[in-house]
């Protein structure tokens, strides 16, 4: 038997399927390390850039009011310090103990990226860095660099500077960028946090610098810390599923800015095919996710009962 549920969150509507005594198809483990057969993972696949943007846009944005975007660099020659992913795992864990101990547990996500440095040494190439969206603490002071004006937080400088330990003056002034998140195009408050997520999704949605180099295999590539998705969900029966499906099919044609009408070869406007299946669906970037979510519900549970 096939059974079916509709899972909203603050920024995004999701539709479940799957067959009764089926485990969770989706895996159930945020950034995972390993892929489905137990290997590890060694590309940034579709499925997982969906899943990351599902627990992103379900995430509670509007509880942190100074959102940040750091970005935690390394030197030229990068590889003397990070040598393979358990050392920038070590990294990363000691910059939030460290956060811990100094600020309290740091809230927010972050993700992983390898720059392709093309034009230097092939050693030097893909070099790791992690931006992290984040929180910050109160009492953290953002100041002007009076060399060059750019906004920096001496603590979060010194501190990653330490970490990786590579002794380079100009990894102290560089290793650390600095970028206050104003929620992009939908505004700046807690009225318009809820598409915050998708916003951060395709800020870190950079395809090129996903390639994994020799020696980071198995690293995660993105996590959460300190905050847990906000979602409800409902059993539905089929025949909801189906219309509650048609309809989100089309929303989250319009969300993505897909055209129903396509041109063929002759250059002539013809339909999108669109696909004919009882899978799942989600759609994101929604400005009040559980609000669409129940809309959608009472008006599908309605045409089917015909009221």
């Amino acid at each position: 038997m096939r059974r079916h549920s509709v899972v909203s969150s603050p920024g995004g509507v999701k539709l479940k399927s799957h067959w009764e005594g089926q485990g969770r198809i989706d895996g159930g483990r945020v950034g995972r390390v390993t892929g489905r057969s137990g290997s590890p993972v060694r590309a940034f696949t579709p499925k997982a850039r969906r899943q990351m943007r599902w627990v992103w846009n379900a995430l509670p944005w509007d509880e942190l009011d100074r959102l940040v975007m750091l970005t935690l660099t390394y030197p030229g020659k990068w590889r003397r310090s990070c040598p393979d992913a358990l050392a920038l795992k070590r990294h990363l864990r000691a910059f939030r103990e460290r956060w811990r101990r100094k600020w309290g547990a740091a809230r927010g996500t972050w993700v992983l990226e390898f720059q392709p440095r093309k034009t230097r040494a092939v050693d030097e190439q893909y070099a790791p860095h992690v931006h992290l969206y984040v929180g910050l603490p109160e009492q953290a002071v953002l100041e002007r660099d009076a060399s060059d004006g750019r906004l920096v937080w001496e603590w979060a400088r010194q501190t990653w500077w330490e970490i990786v330990g590579s002794g380079n003056g100009a990894h102290r002034y560089w290793g650390v960028h600095v970028r206050p998140c104003f929620y992009g195009r939908y505004g700046g408050g807690r009225q318009n946090a809820k598409r915050v997520g998708d916003y951060l999704w395709r800020e870190s949605g950079k395809l090129e610098q996903k390639a994994v180099p020799e020696g980071f295999e198995g690293m995660k590539w993105w996590d959460v810390w300190g905050m847990a998705v906000v979602e409800r969900g409902e059993e539905v029966g089929r025949s909801e599923f189906v219309k509650m499906r048609r309809v989100m099919r089309r929303k989250r044609d319009d969300v993505a800015g897909v055209k129903v009408r396509i041109r063929d070869a002759q250059g002539l406007l013809v339909p999108r095919m669109r696909e004919r299946s009882l899978d799942g669906l989600s759609v994101t970037n929604l400005a009040d996710g559980f609000g669409f979510g129940e809309k959608l519900l009472r008006w599908a549970q309605a045409e089917v009962s015909g009221g």
